[in-house]
């Protein structure tokens, strides 16, 4: 049995019932280094299954994630090798969590899931409102304090675990780096920030192309109501619409109802997703 991860010039033989739009964007995605396919094969010739996943960013975690997109596996010992391999990619990339979308049984024998329902969310950018607003401004460096303050604040809302010492610098390097992996906004009040979004450009393999992915989103709670939400989301689009793509995506616990019933009320569709993080 051989594991490998399959060059773009192979994707069409790994796939070959793959349709060409997504085929192109998972070749861009190769190439680019944000997505990728894992191949297990049997003999020279014989894909024995596959793996398709991108690497993400986490906010939250200040690094990137693997997150599983397709998983193609029929024998339970390819599903072993693929998942292991999966494992040591993740390590040497230092990520700290594999995420799937779906319930694969099979690859995930054994490994323990940890279970999450969520909400996901998709903005069509053309259904919505691109106007920037001059009272919210990029991150800067001096928001460091703040930047952290909001971070665990939204932390304890989402009921999520709370982040690791030294994770704020390490956030706000790469929100400040030259060419941004992820990059944020925040709103500004006399007595400091009450606001923050990040984002950052992320590959669909269902979709064939990128989208803004909008990882975080919160204000402090006595200044929701006022419409800075929307206007935050409208940040988002228009940063889209800059780069060209047609979507912005997201998601939120399926207990927030509050959240999810605002996120409706901006235009944004919702589908229910299980996710299994390891």
């Amino acid at each position: 049995m051989r594991i490998q991860l399959a060059e773009a010039a192979e994707l069409a033989t790994v796939l070959p019932d793959t349709p060409a739009t997504q085929l192109d964007g998972l070749r861009a995605a190769v190439t680019a280094g944000t997505g990728a396919c894992l191949v297990a094969y049997a003999d020279t010739n014989h894909v024995a299954g596959h793996v398709i996943f991108t690497m993400m960013h986490s906010t939250w975690d200040a690094a990137e994630f693997l997150d599983v997109h397709q998983v193609s596996v029929h024998d339970s010992e390819v599903a072993a090798q693929l998942l292991a391999r999966l494992r040591e990619i993740a390590s040497e990339r230092g990520m700290g969590a594999i995420r799937f979308s779906t319930n694969e049984d099979m690859l995930l024998v054994g490994a323990e899931p940890t279970h999450r329902t969520k909400r996901r969310f998709t903005l069509a950018v053309h259904t919505a409102s691109a106007t920037r607003h001059s009272m919210i401004r990029r991150v800067q460096a001096e928001d460091v304090m703040e930047i952290e303050r909001l971070c665990r604040a939204h932390a304890v809302y989402e009921k999520a675990q709370q982040q690791a010492a030294g994770f704020a610098s390490r956030l706000m390097s790469q929100l400040l780096a030259e060419s941004p992996r992820v990059w944020g906004w925040v709103v500004p009040a006399d007595d400091g920030l009450i606001g923050y979004m990040t984002c950052s450009r992320e590959y669909g393999f269902h979709d064939g192309g990128d989208y803004v992915h909008m990882d975080t989103l919160y204000l402090d709670q006595e200044r929701r109501g006022a419409g800075i939400g929307a206007q935050l989301i409208a940040h988002a689009v228009a940063d889209a619409t800059e780069w060209g793509l047609t979507k912005v995506r997201w998601q939120t616990p399926s207990w927030n109802s509050p959240a999810i019933r605002f996120y409706e009320r901006v235009g944004a569709i919702g589908v229910h997703v299980d996710q299994l993080m390891i």
